[in-house]
């Protein structure tokens, strides 16, 4: 027996409640009991699968009314049922009547009766659905919030999509319908991958890779290709762009997408990801191979519902890939390449009506070519490319955006030829007093809920 396991799990075993619906049944029933005898506020008393099964694990603690219901049901209190299984608590339940739990043949009677039951509420639970346009309407929720990511604050995108990710949890406890629950595993992975690159814009690297994570599996649960190639590639990003700076898991992850993601968009993805890494590790020849295949995969034939049809922060166009491969060019020190992807990208995005524009995209380009022009010593021509970039108010100074910033500064403290300069060093103190204040610091660390 596992130390680990709650004294609730252990009850709910002997019992033989052996579906969430079992469980729910007796519940209900206890808690109709209650109302009768003691308070009408308990008829209104109810639980989730969700609920259920964070109470077996004692990751949660049940509101006052449903307490009372489970001390009903079990004669314990909260605190032993969700606490880890000891001699006390095997003692006190060893002296409640477990009706289901079969120990001699008159009991048997009553099992056979329950099996019955178990059958027909489970059937029951099988055949429930929700509003086919609860799930519509969810599907929208989600693709706007992706579509307006790009010019919309953090904290509501993040508040968004959290809503939206909830409202999925809950129905799919509604439900037992094989095609909405392929639409709701879909829509709450979509919900975890916006909640992923809020994190990561936010600075928080770990939680971004757990919503990455849970994103992954909804995709693998329901064979979606698209978002197992977007989850697996925003994995791979989080790789490179921590501390620890992880390029080899980065280039492993990406091969894993590869090997299962759809052609076009999906793939072009992540070979930018994939240059990038290879330009992390100084592998020149590599990065500059992914590129080309990228290039390939901007004309070729495919339509994926998470980077094409609902798109937004789940887009992945030309200007895109450019600002992606002249970060990578930037890291292997070659300015020229660099400087031209740079500039490929902000005149892309110069073409689009000011709501088309993603402004995060646009900063980071603007950064790397000022990196580039470093790299050549051209120091005015880099603090004129920095110029906009200063203008950005914290709510705006992402992950993206501030760590590219650090990489400046620190080629300004090591060019031997720089670092001297009147101008160098200005920039150097205009860089550290805007990094200093990132987006990050408006909120606490956002805590993984999916």
């Amino acid at each position: 027996m596992s130390s680990t396991k709650t004294t609730l799990r252990h009850l709910v075993e002997r019992k033989g409640w052996r579906t969430f619906e079992t469980f729910q049944h007796h519940f209900d029933q206890a808690a109709r009991r209650l109302s009768r005898l003691s308070d009408p506020r308990f008829s209104s008393v109810s639980v989730s699968r969700t609920q259920f099964n964070r109470w077996l694990d004692g990751k949660a603690k049940p509101r006052p009314l449903a307490r009372r219901v489970l001390k009903e049901l079990f004669g314990l209190d909260i605190d032993v049922l969700l606490g880890p299984i000891t001699v006390a608590s095997l003692e006190a339940a060893s002296s409640i009547n477990l009706v289901g739990f079969v120990t001699d043949q008159r009991n048997l009677e009553e099992e056979i009766i329950t099996s019955g039951h178990e059958s027909s509420e489970h059937a029951a639970a099988a055949a429930r659905a929700v509003d086919s346009a609860t799930i519509d309407q969810l599907q929208d929720d989600i693709a706007k919030v992706a579509r307006a990511y790009p010019t919309t604050p953090l904290l509501t995108s993040f508040s968004e999509a959290r809503r939206v990710q909830k409202l999925a949890y809950e129905q799919i406890d509604h439900t037992g319908r094989p095609a909405q629950l392929n639409d709701l595993y879909l829509i709450a992975g979509e919900a975890c991958g916006i909640l992923a690159t809020c994190a990561f814009d936010l600075g928080y690297s770990e939680t971004a890779t757990e919503h990455a994570r849970s994103a992954e599996r909804y995709a693998r649960m329901i064979g979606h290709g698209g978002l197992l190639a977007w989850a697996l590639g925003m994995r791979a990003l989080v790789c490179y762009w921590t501390p620890l700076q992880r390029p080899h898991e980065s280039l492993s992850l990406v091969g894993k997408g590869l090997a299962q993601a759809p052609a076009g968009t999906p793939t072009l993805r992540l070979r930018a990801i994939q240059a990038r890494a290879h330009a992390y590790i100084g592998d020149s020849r590599g990065a500059h191979e992914a590129a080309r295949l990228a290039h390939e995969q901007l004309d070729a034939v495919g339509h994926d519902l998470i980077h094409d049809e609902i798109g937004g922060e789940f887009s992945f166009d030309g200007a895109r890939l450019a600002r992606c491969l002249g970060s990578a060019y930037v890291m292997l020190g070659e300015a020229e390449p660099a400087i031209a992807e740079a500039s490929t990208a902000l005149a892309l995005y110069a073409e689009r009506s000011p709501a088309a524009r993603m402004p995060k995209v646009a900063a980071e380009a603007q950064i790397d070519l000022a990196h580039a022009y470093l790299i050549q010593e051209s120091l005015d021509a880099a603090i004129e490319a920095l110029r906009p970039v200063f203008d950005l108010g914290q709510n705006q100074r992402i992950e993206g955006i501030t760590g590219r910033l650090a990489a400046v500064r620190n080629h300004l403290a090591r060019s031997t030829r720089l670092r001297g300069a009147r101008e160098a060093i200005a920039l150097g103190q205009e860089i550290e007093a805007f990094i200093a204040h990132p987006a990050g610091e408006l909120v606490p660390a956002i805590m993984p809920s999916s």
